[in-house]
């Protein structure tokens, strides 16, 4: 027999993947602030250049930085907002698990590529991975609140609902 899920972890599954994304900006923010104060102590940027955020002045690694965390203020805070309104409407399923968790992956992916990697051609498919994952989760949302479809055919087995 399998495990009964508890009700309340039913309708909070949503913070889950927003607090992956969470970690991944903070994270950014962090390595980004110590690699500019780094920066500043050791003389290579002027601190006008950080107050300005003049990323031209500033070496690669810290520019890179800097602009992935900027890029995680795109996508992630329209994920966000969907998982407000998965939460808000109580929509569960597998359809939704699997797309927020690859949609997560694939942002991870891509501020990877962007700060370690940077390789232009892996860095665009995890951008286009979390941009239709994205957008197809805003269509489904709309479909499944316009239309008032039953998408049961979404939804955990029985004996896990």
């Amino acid at each position: 027999m399998l495990p009964q899920i508890d009700k309340n972890i039913e309708l909070l599954w949503p913070l889950f993947p927003v607090g992956m994304l969470v970690i991944l900006i903070a994270s950014l923010w962090l390595f980004t602030l110590i690699l500019r104060l780094k920066s500043v102590i050791e003389g290579r940027v002027k601190y006008s250049d950080i107050t300005l955020v003049n990323l031209d002045a500033m070496p690669k690694r810290v520019a890179l930085l800097s602009r992935s965390h900027d890029n995680q203020y795109q996508q992630p805070l329209l994920f966000i907002l969907l998982m407000l309104f998965i939460m808000q409407f109580q929509l569960q399923g597998v359809a939704w698990y699997l797309s927020s968790a690859l949609f997560v992956t694939a942002r991870y992916w891509h501020a990877f590529e962007h700060v370690r990697g940077n390789n232009l051609l892996r860095r665009t498919c995890a951008f286009i991975i979390a941009s239709c994952t994205l957008w197809g989760m805003w269509c489904a949302l709309f479909v499944t609140l316009l239309f008032q479809i039953d998408l049961t055919f979404l939804t955990l087995p029985s004996a896990f609902s």
